[in-house]
């Protein structure tokens, strides 16, 4: 009886040590290495911009300029596009009276055409509060809803900046005022988000 479990747990060690060796001789193992990258086939500086075409100014001003002899006379308000379309100067010269207002439509453009792009409003500043109200508002939004936006690849919004005489001025020199905001357009790239 003891020869036969010696045998047994023999013949069960050896079973046991044939099947290990007969897996390891039949096992094996596979990996998979490899690289991706991508070049960009459109460069991303300079595709948001202000579209000088779609730029326009409505104004209730009553100030008007003095037209040279033959000339018909010309707009106090005006908005100027820069060459590379990254910077608009408006010009609101026409506010005589309370409550008038200048209105400037600046239509942003993505030209990407497969990148929609995040547009963020930073800190606005106004000299002069005391006469005038600057507002921007994404035009088809609700007032003062001036927030981060998108705007999807080869699409467009439209920016309102309305600024309004909130007091009549009485020096005879009059009041300006200078006022500026600046907007970040970051390119969603689907990374880090």
């Amino acid at each position: 009886m003891k020869n036969r479990r010696i045998i047994l747990i023999s013949f069960l060690l050896v079973t046991t040590l044939c099947v290990g060796i007969g897996y390891a001789a039949i096992q094996d193992t596979l990996t998979i290495n490899g690289t991706a990258s991508a070049d960009a086939q459109q460069a991303i500086d300079g595709d948001v911009f202000f579209d000088k075409e779609n730029a326009t100014v409505v104004s209730s001003g009553s100030g008007v300029a003095e037209a040279e002899s033959g000339q018909e006379a010309q707009s106090l308000d005006s908005v100027e596009i820069s060459e590379d379309g990254n910077t608009a100067t408006l010009k609101a010269n026409s506010l005589r009276s309370q409550g008038e207002t200048v209105v400037f439509s600046l239509m942003i453009k993505n030209d990407s055409p497969d990148l929609s792009v995040k547009v963020t409003p930073k800190t606005a500043n106004n000299s002069n509060e005391e006469y005038f109200t600057v507002k921007y508002d994404w035009e088809s939004s609700t007032p003062s809803d001036f927030a981060e936006t998108t705007i999807a690849n080869n699409g467009s919004k439209t920016l309102t900046v309305t600024i309004t005489l909130a007091k009549t001025p009485t020096a005879d020199a009059g009041e300006s005022a200078t006022f500026s905001i600046d907007i970040d357009a970051v390119y969603d790239t689907g990374v880090g988000g």
